[in-house]
């Protein structure tokens, strides 16, 4: 898992950087230079140290560009078997990636990715609001949010409730 996480994020930092990557816009191109003009190189591991340690792994995915993080997000339910999609919309009006699978039978997960500063956490209205969404959509089976950060202890108890 760590090289996995390791190999994504300098890939998409390279693909950027180069502007290898088609899909990338100029303004995704203008964000992961600042992101990585802005890392803090003391918490990151240095070139060819893997990431030993969670906290490691977390200083890297806290600093990564929002754009990228959403595509390691979607990468990693591709590994796991899911089809996804990232949708094409403006910044954050709800869902940032539709994974889908049919074996053993058809599943939509929703998935929200909330790329958090060590200082931030996740509380009940934002579980509140992306609960909602699932009835925007056809035919979903759950909700997920994933974040670099935690949640509140209210926030636990609502998604324990409301299915996310």
């Amino acid at each position: 898992m760590k090289r996995l996480l390791r190999y994504v994020i300098y890939r998409e930092l390279y693909r950027a950087m180069r502007g290898t990557n088609k899909d990338t816009t100029d303004s995704e191109k203008a964000n992961v230079r600042q992101t990585i003009d802005e890392l803090d190189v003391e918490r990151l591991p240095s070139a060819g140290e893997s990431l030993e340690s969670p906290e490691q792994v977390k200083a890297v995915l806290q600093q990564m560009d929002p754009f990228a993080f959403e595509r390691l997000v979607a990468d990693l339910w591709q590994r796991m078997g899911w089809t996804t999609e990232i949708p094409q919309h403006g910044p954050d009006e709800g869902v940032d990636v539709i994974a889908k699978k049919s074996i053993p039978y058809d599943q939509t997960t929703l998935i929200q990715a909330k790329r958090y500063g060590p200082n931030t956490t996740i509380g009940s209205p934002e579980i509140q609001q992306y609960a909602s969404l699932k009835r925007q959509y056809d035919n979903v089976d759950k909700v997920v949010m994933v974040t670099t950060n935690t949640f509140t202890g209210q926030a636990v108890e609502m998604a324990d409730r409301l299915n996310v």
